[in-house]
């Protein structure tokens, strides 16, 4: 009986022993890295980094740096329109070098069909991924610089209660950071100072992070664009097909874009989009003439990433709204206002039932901050580049 009872202890004893073996050995942990072109060594801005194994995803920043969490030997794919998709082994401080890809040996795709016909499916579909009775669970973090110098930061766990695709979810706000709230702002303020705390509404991040109806209008204006479509081969002989698009010389008037759709093999679904204000046309700018103020609109961009795995199915993922205006009235002059606005979709929860209580309105800016944990630390998201970090720094001193 002994022997037996000792046989047991040893066999449930290395059971357990594998058990926090395994643990120890997945432990995820998160790592930072860089992404350079091969030819000049510069610095790849969007590239989209995924975790193969859990289908996590993040977007380098503008200085090639990218931070994503991975478990032991997770590997990573990196992905960029514009280079050879690359695949490897996470690991801490690692430089990706990424070859850039011979466009011209690439198959260029001709349809006999109008390119609205050929790919509309796939940005219907995208357009669906926002369904009645979903729960979007995100990160929101948004940027507000005036004149170069006056700079304020809101970020936080919002939840997006989607009542009807068309219009603004509900939203409810579970936790949020603000380094200078609209509360904080009195009556002797400076102008720089009031308009630093101004923000667009909450509710509309969603919509317009999935809005694609420009795209829908640029290829059916085949009079005003250039198209090119390639096919691109990625890894384990997957492609993706690359719509690229810009204005043609000559036109006249404002507002043309420019930029790229990462559509599937088959046709049904976005990838990936970005799109912003034409460089040959940005000294074309819009006014547009409010009621109190005039707006002068210098440069926008636009950019979204959808994932369509097993586990999660089809939806958006990361999608970042940039722009580039000034504000100018009698009474406050004239200023530059930068608005950037991050959304990134921790979690999408179907079919929930809509709560009643009165919902959030208005810009994170509007609330001082109720955070109780560091929610913006190890998130999968585009880090930081070296000029906001400084510039969180600097916010960060002045609050403590």
């Amino acid at each position: 009986m002994m022997n037996k009872a000792r046989k047991n202890f040893n066999m449930w004893f290395l059971m357990i022993a594998l058990v926090l073996s395994a643990s120890l050995v997945a432990q995820t942990k998160e790592i930072k890295g860089k992404i350079l072109d091969n030819g000049n060594g510069e610095s790849i801005e969007g590239a989209v980094i995924i975790n193969t194994k859990n289908n996590k995803h993040t977007v380098s920043n503008e200085d090639g740096d990218f931070v994503i969490s991975v478990d032991n030997r997770d590997e990573l794919v990196f992905n960029h329109i514009n280079y050879q998709t690359k695949q490897l082994v996470g690991s801490e401080g690692m430089v990706v070098v990424l070859e850039v890809l011979n466009i011209e040996l690439e198959e260029i795709l001709v349809f006999k069909r109008p390119l609205y016909d050929v790919f509309s499916m796939a940005l219907k579909n995208a357009m669906k991924t926002v369904e009645k009775g979903d729960l979007y669970k995100t990160y929101v973090r948004e940027f507000n610089i005036v004149n170069k110098e006056q700079v304020n930061v809101a970020d936080g766990l919002v939840d997006f209660y989607v009542k009807k695709p068309a219009n603004r979810p509900l939203t409810d706000v579970i936790e949020h950071r603000v380094f200078r709230s609209a509360r904080d702002i009195g009556k002797d303020a400076e102008i720089e100072e009031s308009i630093g705390v101004f923000g667009g509404d909450v509710r509309d991040a969603l919509i317009k992070s999935v809005n694609l109806g420009s795209i829908e209008k640029i290829l059916k204006d085949t009079d005003s664009y250039e198209f090119i479509t390639r096919r691109k081969v990625e890894l384990n002989g997957k492609e993706t097909v690359i719509l690229e698009f810009e204005p043609k010389e000559g036109l006249k008037g404002w507002k043309y874009e420019q930029g790229y759709v990462v559509f599937d093999e088959s046709l049904t679904k976005v990838l990936e989009y970005k799109f912003k204000l034409s460089d040959a046309y940005k000294d074309k700018m819009e006014t547009m003439n409010l009621i109190l103020a005039k707006v002068d609109v210098y440069d926008y961009e636009r950019h979204a990433v959808f994932l369509d795995s097993e586990e999660f199915g089809y939806r958006l993922s990361y999608s970042t709204d940039f722009i580039d205006v000034s504000i100018s009235a009698k009474r406050i002059g004239k200023h530059r206002v930068n608005l950037l606005n991050e959304i990134i979709v921790d979690a999408v929860i179907k079919n929930v039932e809509i709560p009643k209580q009165k919902q959030f309105r208005g810009s994170l800016f509007n609330e001082n901050s109720n955070y109780k944990t560091e929610f913006w630390r190890n998130r999968n998201i585009r880090p930081l580049s070296i000029k906001e970090q400084g510039i969180l720094n600097k916010l960060e001193e002045i609050k403590n």
